[in-house]
């Protein structure tokens, strides 16, 4: 089982944010002015809006997809569609406990399908060996302009700011991550900021439209690098 590198990102960002919750920790909402049922519609709350569980599964074999989503589908229906607690007798300690299954199900795809991708990059590693080298590498068929990237003499039209700023630094830098403050001098030490992520989307979504052959990766809580793929 492999997931494209947003997938994978995706179930990391998903897990990531449940854990925020768990975190947060009962004696934030338990007092005067918060319950029970406050904390553990807390505890859901990037599964209400921000996050889409059903994007991953989707993407996921059959089999896999069938351990998520009944881990996902016995965590919520303990909710009803505004993410009140159905049944106010049940105990906070089992909803944490739902989600803590739901996190380790999430980790658990996304380090499989990285470690997937690994292995298939060494393989193809070795095969590579036996082939004529390329007459020159992928990263040195980009090229710059005033507010322009060119891959090939092909101007890829990636915008302006973010995206142009981000595309410079992951292609300048080629192979290695780059940190999310390099990115964006605002961003959090372990952690890409949006104005970061919608940028990694749009270069994607540019790099598949024109067919180069490189990929845009996430390294959990460091950066960002971008590689040639292995397809």
């Amino acid at each position: 089982m492999t997931l494209t590198p947003d997938k994978i990102e995706l179930a990391q960002q998903i897990a990531d944010a449940l854990e925020e919750g768990i975190k947060a920790g009962p004696h934030v909402f338990f007092g005067s002015t918060h319950t029970k049922s406050d904390y553990c519609k807390n505890l859901i709350k990037p599964l209400l809006g921000k996050y889409d569980i059903e994007i991953l599964l989707e993407s996921l074999p059959p089999h896999v997809a069938k351990s998520l989503g009944e881990k996902y589908s016995r965590l919520m229906f303990c909710f009803d569609a505004t993410g009140e607690l159905l049944n106010q007798d049940l105990p906070a300690n089992t909803v944490v406990r739902y989600v803590n299954d739901l996190i380790k199900e999430l980790r658990g795809i996304a380090q499989g399908s990285e470690q997937n991708m690994t292995a298939a990059k060494q393989k193809n590693k070795r095969r590579s060996k036996k082939k004529p080298q390329k007459s020159r590498p992928i990263n040195k068929l980009f090229t710059f302009g005033p507010c322009q990237v060119f891959f090939d003499g092909r101007d890829l039209n990636v915008g302006t700011g973010a995206a142009l700023d981000i595309a410079k630094a992951l292609i300048e830098n080629f192979g290695h991550v780059v940190p999310f403050q390099k990115l964006d001098e605002n961003s959090p030490k372990k952690e890409a900021t949006e104005k970061i992520r919608t940028a990694i989307r749009r270069l994607r979504k540019t790099i598949k439209s024109a067919g180069i052959p490189v990929v845009i990766e996430n390294r959990k809580a460091e950066g960002y690098l971008m590689l040639e793929s292995t397809k």
